[in-house]
């Protein structure tokens, strides 16, 4: 049997139904594997916020360490992270009365000793990781994306085999026997009857004249061949950096905001959940780039009128960032069915992956930004909202693909909009290529 177009590919398994029991598997296969992620990612919360802490005393016969932290100022622990945090008194050699000179101090020599108010343990508390090794916490922190990112190259293989091929990809590769075995058990699990012959020959048209393109091997450096697909990855690989950077920076910004961290860290989880609800509902009720650039726009300003807000006001700061959050979690949400059906089918899996591994990037890049908030509480904020700003600006470049049919070749990428520096590559004027593709108004 010859190779078809997928131009009528909707048209041919609508027989199968929009939401049946196959669909409902597919997805529900997909969801559980996304929930140890989940956990995943908010532990870190937890195992590796800096509990509050002072200079251990130094042992001593003559003296215990009791007596020794009131003669150095610790019996009014209101505040465990301040001078004493880094640095003790100097002693004399019998410990009995300060050095010479009232403020010598010195760093803390037998190392630290940390509240257990809120933690039993963490990586700092158990490795002394705070003053001269606090840079060592955002390091370890990202280090555990990069195992996320690494971890993603092989996790791909192995779901291979738990989720069945896309028909659609299979027919576009010319393996029309494998994608009618794939309806055929959708339609099995869906309880409807399949037609003898799915694909016949008169309702697919031939699968391009150039017939050459979809048969070849395609590369990753297939997404920067023409200008449309080059400027979607380009534009693609931005936005996917500067959402992942912010919505972790936020995430993880949980045990810095006032009041109770696991509070905190619950409302903003709650706050996902929420998002995710109402982006679901609205996805279909604005053109694509504006509900991006909306999304991206308002977390952004949150983010930076926290600046305006007094140093006596914490619950506004804390307040303004679980706003701003609901903005970046509803973009973040939103950009991987964006994308999705930005990327034809050709090369979709690879432009899902370079973005996918951008993002990756943007969490690898957030601890240290968080950790400039140990020099400026403000900064963190200032660039997470800058960023936010940046990439809704850039979203709007995007062509909009609500009611739009999935490219599936490379010419049928849509070219990005208001980019006049970038020249524009028509669609294939072949009726076959380009039926379908049209933006709908």
């Amino acid at each position: 049997m010859s190779n078809g177009n997928i131009r009528d590919f909707d048209e041919i398994t609508s027989f199968l139904g929009d939401y049946g029991l196959f669909q409902i598997l597919v997805m529900v296969l997909l969801s559980v594997s996304t929930m140890p992620a989940g956990y995943m990612g908010v532990i870190v919360v937890f195992v590796s916020d800096t509990p509050e802490h002072y200079c251990r005393s130094p042992n001593s016969s003559s003296r215990n360490g009791t007596e020794w932290e009131q003669e150095n100022g610790f019996h009014d622990r209101g505040s465990w992270m301040g001078p004493g945090s880094c640095s003790r008194y100097k002693l004399n050699e019998n410990w009995t009365e300060k050095a010479a000179g009232f403020n010598d101090t010195e760093q803390c020599l037998d190392g630290w000793v940390f509240s257990t108010d809120k933690y039993t343990t963490t990586i700092v508390s158990e490795w002394d990781l705070v003053c001269d090794n606090a840079w060592k916490v955002p390091f370890s922190t990202s280090f555990f994306f990069v195992g996320a990112l690494i971890g993603s190259f092989i996790s791909g293989h192995l779901s291979d085999r738990l989720i069945p091929e896309s028909p659609r990809w299979l027919l576009q590769k010319g393996r029309v026997e494998e994608a009618e075995l794939v309806i055929r058990k959708a339609a099995q699990w869906n309880r409807v009857p399949a037609p003898e012959v799915i694909f016949r020959a008169g309702d697919c048209l031939e699968l391009m004249q150039n017939k050459d393109e979809e048969e070849q091997t395609y590369t990753y450096m297939d997404l920067m061949r023409t200008h449309n697909i080059r400027n979607i990855t380009i534009l693609g690989v931005f936005i996917w950096i500067s959402v992942a950077m912010v919505y972790y920076g936020l995430s993880l910004n949980s045990s810095n905001l006032h009041g109770n961290i696991y509070l905190n860290c619950f409302i903003s989880a709650a706050i996902d959940i929420v998002v995710y609800v109402a982006t679901w509902l609205l996805i279909d009720r604005a053109p694509r780039p504006t509900l991006l650039f909306t999304t991206l726009m308002f977390c952004g300003i949150m983010l930076l009128v926290i600046k305006l807000v007094p140093e006596d006001m914490p619950i506004m700061v804390q307040v303004l960032a679980l706003v701003g959050k609901t903005g970046v979690s509803a973009a973040y949400c939103f950009i991987y069915v964006f994308f999705t059906e930005l990327m034809p089918t050709v090369v979709r899996n690879m432009g899902l992956g370079i973005c996918a591994t951008a993002a990756r990037i943007g969490a690898i890049i957030c601890p240290y930004l968080l950790y400039m908030g140990l020099y400026s509480k403000i900064l963190p904020y200032i660039i997470f909202g800058t960023a936010s700003i940046m990439a809704a600006a850039v979203s709007m470049l995007l062509p909009d693909t609500r009611n739009s049919k999935l490219p599936d070749l490379l010419i049928q990428t849509k070219h990005i909009r208001r980019f006049s520096c970038c020249s524009k590559e028509a669609l294939s004027t072949r009726p076959d290529a380009t039926e379908g593709f049209k933006e709908v108004n």
